[in-house]
């Protein structure tokens, strides 16, 4: 496939696409991917374990408990976005160099 701008029935194969070789293309945004998404994962994983095992000792009519469970969810979303930029950062990696053709049909459509 060469990239002439023009879709090839053949090997289903679109050359706007195949131009792209990696879906992070500067080396500091992957490791910032991967070390923000690690510390992410890490610590917020901390956090709610920590939080959840000191939640049931609260009042649950204080305004500590409400704080608690505030940073809870929190760190629930930023634990997620963490697993997120892994995810991202690991389908890179997987991906790395021009996926074309039949392995660009399959990429596309499978669940992963």
């Amino acid at each position: 496939s060469v990239c002439d701008e023009v879709y090839d029935c053949t090997d289903l194969s679109d050359e706007l696409i195949c131009c792209s070789s990696t879906i992070i293309r500067s080396l500091p945004l992957k490791v910032s991917a991967w070390v923000i998404g690690s510390l992410a994962l890490i610590f917020n994983t901390v956090v709610l374990a920590r939080g959840t095992w000191e939640l049931p000792s609260v009042k649950s009519s204080s305004a500590v408990f409400f704080d608690r469970a505030l940073i809870l969810a929190i760190s629930l979303g930023d634990m997620m976005v963490g697993a997120y930029l892994l995810r991202i950062a690991t389908v890179d990696a997987k991906y790395k160099g021009p996926v074309c053709g039949v392995e660009l049909f399959q990429w596309l459509v499978s669940p992963e």
